[in-house]
């Protein structure tokens, strides 16, 4: 996920990249645009490790480096994409102001410096209509987590209704899972990090949840942990649900389902290279096990899917279909069967 900005802005097209401690100016050094050689890869030989080596050698060796380059390698070299090779060789040495940074100094550095040319992008304003105040999160005993481990399983089948407080739980439970900032505001240059503000989102088709009208939902967190839910819209169903993700039987029986939503513009702001999509999914895979911890936790069903109509959910909450995506859902309710109390 590199900015137009970040390319524009370096021969190596990664000026931007949240370097920390970055070997790029070696890599211009050894590797110029357009004049990579084997005998330049040999001399990588202090900071490329074997493998590294072995690679870039034979991807030079396929497209040609001597004055006899094969025919079926020459429209290769003439649209420059020989790059490729020189960025790989830059991406193996650098190094990433998120990565051993244990007192946080590089990433507040990192921050300042973004920040001295430009500042996170707007959050979108979105039309709401009523918003619930919830009660706190129920903190369950450890026995209570691990016994709801040990037993959990995928529920497709509900009945009945849940209350707030196992809604409350439920959504802290995975935005604590996986690391997101506590609250809305910017407590830190590391909440950035963490993302916050608004980076992460969590929209609710609710359907099933105590004094709790049908409808669709953002969950807003409160700076003091006064959690609300903001409707977007009156009216909400399973089987709206259901062809939401794809014919998912199990959201036609649930109480509600939530969709973790990331905001990818605001999301490069900070993570300015190739490893932030892969971070961002592996962040929603914490906030879906952490949802499901939660609820086995208490006793209830749940099922997972990343599988769903992103343009519906998007269009539905008047969110940009090029800036949001869905990223993970979470179905949950009250279990047809009995899993134990809840």
């Amino acid at each position: 996920m590199i900015t137009a900005a970040a390319h524009q802005q370096s021969d190596l097209g990664l000026a931007e990249l949240q370097a920390g401690d970055s070997s790029a100016a070696e890599i211009d050094t050894l590797f110029p645009p357009r004049q990579l050689t084997i005998d330049r890869i040999e001399a990588a030989r202090s900071f490329l490790d074997p493998t590294t080596r072995s690679v870039i050698r034979r991807g030079l060796e396929q497209i040609g480096t001597s004055p006899d380059v094969p025919a079926r390698a020459a429209s290769w070299i003439e649209n420059g994409w020989e790059e490729s090779l020189r960025y790989y060789a830059w991406s193996r040495c650098v190094t990433y102001a998120d990565g051993a940074d244990p007192t946080g100094e590089k990433r507040r550095r990192t921050v300042a410096q973004y920040r001295e040319t430009s500042e996170p992008p707007d959050v979108p304003a979105l039309p709401s209509e009523h918003a619930y105040r919830l009660p706190s999160p129920i903190e369950p005993a450890a026995a209570e987590i691990v016994e709801g481990l040990l037993t959990r399983r995928s529920i497709r089948h509900f009945k009945g209704t849940i209350s707030t407080e196992h809604l409350s739980t439920i959504l802290t439970g995975g935005w604590r899972s996986a690391g997101f900032a506590a609250g809305p505001e910017v407590a830190s240059s590391l909440d950035y990090f963490r993302g916050a503000p608004g980076v992460y989102s969590v929209a609710l088709w609710i359907w099933g949840i105590d004094d709790v009208e049908p409808g669709v939902y953002l969950w807003t967190r409160g700076s003091s942990g006064g959690d609300h839910l903001t409707r977007i819209r009156r009216g909400a169903s399973g089987t709206e649900v259901s062809e939401i993700l794809q014919g998912l039987q199990a959201p036609r029986s649930a109480s509600a389902t939530a969709f973790l939503l990331g905001d990818l513009e605001r999301y490069s702001w900070i993570y300015r290279h190739e490893h932030a999509l892969r971070s961002m999914y592996i962040a929603s895979g914490r906030w879906a096990q952490g949802a499901t911890m939660a609820a086995a936790a208490l006793r209830l069903g749940s099922v997972v899917t990343p599988a769903t109509t992103d343009s519906v959910v998007l269009d539905e909450l008047h969110l940009g279909r090029q800036r949001f995506a869905p990223l993970h859902t979470i179905t949950f309710g009250r279990p047809s069967s009995s899993v134990g109390r809840a």
